[in-house]
Parts: structure tokens; sequence; C-alpha cells
């Protein structure tokens, strides 16, 4: 029996820290993105090779740590995708809400 070379790459590991899982947030509200990874051949993961997206919004940006307030109405799926330097993937999710700001009460 003959060995063929054989190449074994190991999956990043991608964590979603922030928005936790089913968070709810007022229309307009900033929302902080903070994920962390690590890859057993690359090491830690960073810029480019980390891309966030929203189900209803697409593409939200790159990196460990961003931020926006400008997410659609409605329920959204947020993705993590960290890629390696061999293009193998690990993408985490997470579920949030963006709910109308309610109208301000006014006493008279």
């Amino acid at each position: 029996m003959e060995i063929v070379n054989c190449i074994v790459l190991n999956l990043p590991e991608a964590k979603i820290i922030s928005p936790a899982n089913n968070a709810v947030f007022s229309e307009g509200e900033p929302i902080y993105f903070e994920g962390e990874w690590i890859d057993l051949e690359d090491g830690y993961l960073n810029g480019s090779a980390l891309l966030w997206n929203s189900s209803l919004n697409g593409l939200l940006g790159y990196g460990n740590l961003m931020n926006t307030n400008e997410l659609s109405l409605g329920n959204h799926t947020i993705k993590l995708i960290a890629t390696d330097t061999s293009g193998v993937s690990d993408i985490k999710n997470v579920n949030i809400s963006i709910a109308k700001t309610p109208a301000e009460l006014k006493i008279i």
C-alpha cells in the first residue's frame, strides 16, 4: 500500500463576541461587532480575512471590530466568515432584530 502526499488543513475557528444572539436594537442605534478567530496554520486572522455579512443588508465590513447604525428594520442573520490563506473558511452566525424606534411621548 502506497501513501500519497496528504495535506491536512485545519479550519480557522471563528467566534462572534458581539452582538449577542437574539439581541434587539432600536432603529438607528449603534451596533458593535466584535469577533475573534485563530487558525492553526496562519495564527490570528484579521483584516480582509474576516468578513461581516447581514442577510438583509449584505456586506457590512471587514476585520475583528466594526460598528454601524444603518441596519434595515427586521430580523437579520449576521455572519462572520473567517478565511485563512489556504482558502478554508469557518462561518459563525447570530440573529439580531432591528425594531422601529418608539414615538416620543409628550406630556402637555
